[in-house]
């Protein structure tokens, strides 16, 4: 497929497959082709012709940017990671640097 030119829905972070699935549902989640297969038969012979084709397609998954930005903490604090439904406390730490 890439040779010709469907090159975009086969990038992790460029691909925009949303009339394939609901991206909110997903959201910050991003789903990209990862592999496509495919296969076809015809047999003709004196008693008739049979065919039949197949296709499928691998969908992969990227949650973060290829190149990360780049974040510098330079003071000391408190955080808290939570479930946001529930509000349970799932990690808390201090970073003093």
């Amino acid at each position: 497929m890439q040779k010709i030119r469907i090159k975009k829905a086969f990038d992790g972070q460029r691909a925009n497959l949303a009339k394939m699935v609901d991206l909110e549902e997903i959201e910050p989640l991003n789903i990209f082709m990862n592999q496509v297969y495919h296969s076809s038969f015809i047999d003709v012979d004196e008693e008739g012709t049979e065919a039949a084709v197949a296709t499928a397609v691998e969908i992969g998954v990227t949650s973060i940017a290829e190149s990360p930005p780049i974040i510098e903490f330079n003071r000391p604090f408190f955080f808290i990671i939570e479930e946001a439904e529930t509000e349970t406390i799932l990690f808390m730490g201090q970073f003093v640097g």
